[in-house]
This record gives C-alpha cells, structure tokens and sequence, in this order.
C-alpha cells in the first residue's frame, strides 16, 4: 500500500470520542456506533476579538484569542436499538457529565490537524433531534441516526 511506510508514526487508539469523568477515567463511544461518514471535526477553531479593515488600503487587521477551540459531530448508524442509544446517552455520555442543565460533558476527541487527541477539555450539546424509525414486535425502538454536535467551551 502506498502509505504503509508512514504507519508507524500513527496515533490513533482506534476511538474518535471519550467522555471523562471527573476522576479521569474515560469512557468510549465504541466505532460501531458512528454512521459511515458520519464523524466531522473542526479542531482548532480561531475566535476573533476584533477584526476591522483599514481605510487606506483596505487591508484586514485581526486580534484573535490565543486558546483554539474545537467542535466533533456524529451521526449514530440507522436503525440504533433503543438499548445501544441508552448506553450512548445513559452511560458513556453520562460518563462525562459535568452540568445537567447547561448540557456540559468533560470530553476528549480525536484532533486531524494535530494528529492525536486532544487534552480533555469541556464541550457542551445543543439541542438534539431524536426520529424514530420503527418499533419491532417486542417492544424495542429503532432510532434514525441521530446527529449529535459537541463544542468546546
């Protein structure tokens, strides 16, 4: 393969998100769980103090924040049993809960433009749309997949 002589620089651990608790132990979200193509990072975000343009020659002028931030989406596959959404949400994401009400997670994610993981750091979830597919004769519901969107405090 022709990139097989660069492999062994890799620093990948084979998960792309974990939610840490407040002793550092961590939870993953198992790979299974993510749609294909289903993962999408911004790492690394530059936030502006102030931006103007000057008048001579119109050129930019910014003053941005030292500290970067950075967001993680995901997709869930289709048709997630309601018992691999419980462990998403009621176990691994619990995981990491730092706020109930502002929706704050202690999280660490996988960062491409550094090419390893980013320190744990405090992310928060909007609000999220939950479209069911279907429920099975016993009982169980089956989820779309779910989009859900961390950013970075």
């Amino acid at each position: 393969m022709r990139f097989q002589k660069y492999k062994e620089k890799q620093n990948f651990k084979g998960y792309f998100l974990q939610f840490v608790s407040s002793s550092g132990e961590t939870k993953n979200v198992p790979p299974t769980f993510f749609a294909a193509d289903g993962i999408s990072v911004t790492p690394d975000q530059i936030t502006e103090k102030d931006s103007w343009r000057s008048d001579s020659n119109n050129g930019l002028h910014r003053k941005v924040f030292k500290e970067k931030k950075t967001s993680f989406r995901f997709t869930t596959v289709d048709d997630m049993p309601e018992y691999a959404m419980n462990y998403l949400i009621g176990e691994a994401m619990k995981f990491g809960l730092v706020n109930a009400d502002e929706r704050k997670y202690r999280v660490k994610v996988w960062n491409p433009m550094q090419m390893n993981y980013q320190k744990t750091a405090m992310y928060y979830i909007p609000d999220t749309t939950f479209d069911i597919s279907y429920m099975d004769t016993s009982g169980t519901i089956y989820y779309k997949g779910v989009t859900f969107e961390l950013i970075q405090y």
